[in-house]
């Protein structure tokens, strides 16, 4: 029976293309958090600096108190808490700032309350509650950042070396034919798409399956039909997912 490719593929998919759909998209993903995270805990650390080269600890009363409820698109609501405190400067001035603080915090000091802070000597409206706090979270930002480049790097090693045997595997590897052996469903949907993976075996008993893609792409192929892999070494990659090696291209012109 001749192969059909059945599939949209006609050109060879490249490596980056390949390394996204593998699921380096999660490395991409990691490294933009990443730069985020490097650029606020940078700012957070400064702050953190400057209040403990001149800030002054003192007593402040709570004036009020107050919650904000923020809603996502998905209706999710998120609660933000804050604290007004008046203090007293070194020079005797007052002073009345606003800050937010955690839950705890907040439950735990109601109005009239007497709360140890930190404010700036230079610009006393900036205040730190609980004193030390932001150098606490420069400290969690930095084990978030470790935490998330480990992440991005495994995934940068584990998905780059996928696409690169795929490439490999369509340009250096075995051209089999395989015959179709079924479509696996997953519960996975993207886009309100059920996901599932097409099966084979090839012409040497080898069974093998592609890339997850949307089950309306596969219902179009039967079992029994035969497709075109590549194969080197351990791994098969069906001509769908990776597109045919570049000599084909030649070829046809």
């Amino acid at each position: 029976m001749a192969a059909g490719p059945k599939h949209n593929r006609r050109r060879p998919r490249s490596w980056w293309s390949l390394f996204i759909r593998l699921g380096g998209w999660g490395a991409v993903v990691a490294g933009g958090i990443l730069l985020v995270l490097t650029a606020f805990g940078h700012f957070t650390e400064r702050r953190a600096d400057r209040f403990a080269a001149e800030g002054v600890v003192t007593m402040g009363e709570v004036v009020s108190r107050r919650v904000a409820i923020s809603t996502d698109s998905d209706g999710d609501s998120t609660r933000s808490y804050y604290l007004t405190l008046r203090y007293l400067s070194e020079s005797g001035e007052s002073w009345a700032s606003e800050t937010s603080v955690s839950s705890r915090l907040y439950r735990k000091n109601p109005e009239g309350a007497d709360i140890e802070m930190r404010y700036l000597a230079s610009a006393p409206r900036r205040i730190e509650v609980p004193v030390g706090s932001n150098r606490r979270s420069s400290f969690v930002l930095l084990a978030i950042s470790l935490g998330v480049g480990a992440a991005g790097l495994i995934m940068l090693w584990k998905f780059g070396r996928q696409a690169t045997s795929a490439v490999k595997a369509r340009r250096d590897g075995d051209e089999l034919l395989a015959e179709v052996t079924g479509v696996r469903a997953l519960s996975v949907e993207i886009n309100d798409v059920k996901q599932g993976r097409l099966q084979w075996r090839d012409e040497d008993g080898q069974a093998g399956e592609s890339l997850m893609r949307g089950l309306p792409d596969l219902r179009k192929f039967e079992r029994g039909d035969i497709i075109t892999v590549y194969r080197r070494g351990g791994e098969v990659w069906w001509q769908g997912d990776v597109g045919p090696p570049a000599r084909d291209l030649k070829v046809s012109k």
